[in-house]
């Protein structure tokens, strides 16, 4: 079975917005939620004399999907020319440390956006996620997440599917990497599609597309292999 590589998933995004390159980048790194025990590493690449365009990936949003943490993990290697790349790869650090969807003390992080000062803890990540999204300008938001299965054999499923944020920008950028990925697939039930469908009130997708207008994706993989899932770096809303 060919799987959607990590190289394919960088090139496709990166492709729009940055040039891949191995020229060398300020790194450095930030915590939200710090003093807490929510609190959780963001990690920053910027070319300094060229900063724009910023992107902003998040993983493990939910604790019982892994390999969204993991993808995202992987997503700190890659080297720009331009722009500004933010990862923050544990949103929800003690969910995944607990292999749960989320804990009921922290509620469900993907509908507290955009999130609240003094809220509850979800919406206080949130916010602290936002306000990312505000100080450094982010112009694309990628959430990254698994699925239960394939959307070509269950439409009930966001697995291999991308859902945009409700504006035109999104829903083009996405018909675009749809292109693309396709043609590295040869299966029909592995193909992605765009889902009509909008984002969950509440989601990052929510919160990134519609107020800010933000370009923002999500696409979905079947669950596999632990390797499978991560390289094929799945994205999702649920």
């Amino acid at each position: 079975m060919r799987l959607w590589s990590r190289k394919q998933f960088l090139l496709l995004f990166f492709s729009f917005f940055c040039v891949i390159s191995v020229c060398r980048a300020a790194e450095y790194e930030e915590v939200i939620m710090d003093g807490t025990v929510y609190k959780t590493a963001v990690y920053i690449r910027t070319v300094p004399e060229n900063p724009r365009p910023a992107v902003l990936i998040t993983g493990g949003v939910h604790g019982s999907e892994p390999a969204g943490a993991a993808a995202a993990e992987k997503m700190r290697a890659v080297e720009i020319k331009a722009g500004t790349l933010i990862v923050v790869p544990r949103v929800n650090n003690l969910a995944l440390k607990a292999n749960r969807r989320t804990l009921p003390e922290i509620e469900d992080v993907n509908r507290a956006y955009p999130g609240r000062k003094n809220g509850t803890p979800a919406e206080r990540i949130a916010f602290e996620i936002t306000g990312l999204i505000r100080r450094y300008n982010v112009s694309v938001v990628i959430d990254m997440h698994e699925a239960l299965d394939f959307t070509y054999m269950d439409k009930r499923s966001l697995g291999q599917s991308i859902l945009p944020a409700v504006n035109p920008q999104s829903r083009a950028l996405a018909e675009k990497a749809i292109a693309y990925i396709n043609t590295t697939l040869q299966k029909p039930h592995e193909k992605f599609v765009v889902k009509r469908s909008g984002p969950v009130a509440g989601s990052t997708a929510f919160s990134a597309g519609s107020p800010f207008q933000r370009r923002r994706f999500h696409s979905g993989n079947k669950q596999k292999t632990a390797a499978e899932r991560t390289d094929q770096a799945a994205c999702d809303d649920s």
